[in-house]
């Protein structure tokens, strides 16, 4: 009886410290240039990042809840200088909001979060007022973190660890992500991302779903900068061409230069 109720008492032990392991164990937080700028991930401009805690943006998989009283914190590396230029705001979503996975489609801040900065852990926070869910207004719920509005400033080029926390109301450690933040020496010469600016506020274009044949009900956007963020527009999608672009297995993009809104690849800008 004794060594049984070691056993069971050492099992019990082992158990519980591999529960407290799984809950402090970091996920990988996926970091990338937010879409909306063309050089917010480059060394000595303004700060202008996604940070990625559910990569599975289809709208079917839930994304993260918030309880009231819980805080995401996201630590932001010593290198990133706070520009004290931009006041940080509570109540507004220049400086940081939750998405839901796709472009334009943020989380309501409006009676369901706080924005704040703590300058001791050089950390940008967001606290729940209400409980947060994953259905409703907020479906799928909150899956990005854009970090914008100029309130950060890069350091020079490089990678630079970066930490996130979702902590409870009581102060203990619920959730944590760890990943890296590549800043580049230079803005790329050409940039495409994707965007949702031409459809009604919250709408996806994202994983639409059509009969064969059939049209999808909205159209996709691009954003397209070319050197020094200077825009690409009329730019369209054409069929691929394997004899002249080989490399090129998809569909061309394709600028209508003439004007004559026919995109061909032979006379216009690819």
């Amino acid at each position: 009886m004794f060594k049984k109720t070691i056993l069971v008492t050492t099992l019990a032990a082992s158990l519980g410290a591999c529960a407290t392991l799984q809950q402090t164990t970091p996920g990988v937080l996926g970091v990338a240039p937010a879409p909306v700028t063309f050089d917010g991930h480059v060394a000595g401009q303004a700060t202008d990042y996604v940070f990625v805690l559910v990569p599975d943006a289809n709208p079917a998989t839930p994304g993260l809840s918030m309880r009231a009283g819980e805080t995401i914190r996201l630590i932001m590396p010593a290198a990133f200088k706070r520009n004290e230029q931009v006041e940080v705001k509570t109540d507004a979503n220049t400086n940081m909001v939750f998405t839901k996975g796709w472009p334009q489609a943020g989380v309501k801040l409006a009676g369901q979060y706080a924005i704040g900065y703590d300058a001791q852990s050089n950390a940008m926070t967001v606290k729940a007022l209400t409980d947060i869910g994953t259905d409703g207004a907020n479906a799928p719920g909150i899956k990005v973190i854009h970090l914008r509005g100029r309130t950060f400033l890069n350091p020079g080029p490089g990678d630079y660890p970066v930490t996130l926390q979702h902590v409870k109301a009581d102060g203990k450690l619920k959730a944590a992500w760890a990943g890296s933040i590549k800043v580049l020496e230079d803005a790329p010469m050409a940039r495409l991302a994707p965007t949702n600016f031409h459809l009604p506020p919250g709408t996806n274009s994202d994983f639409q779903k059509a009969a064969p044949g059939a049209s999808m009900p909205h159209y996709l956007g691009l954003l397209l900068w070319g050197e020094a963020g200077s825009s690409l527009n009329h730019v369209g999608i054409a069929p691929r061409d394997l004899n002249r672009f080989p490399r090129y297995t998809g569909g061309l993009l394709v600028q209508d230069v003439n004007g004559d809104k026919v995109l061909d690849p032979t006379v216009d800008k690819v």
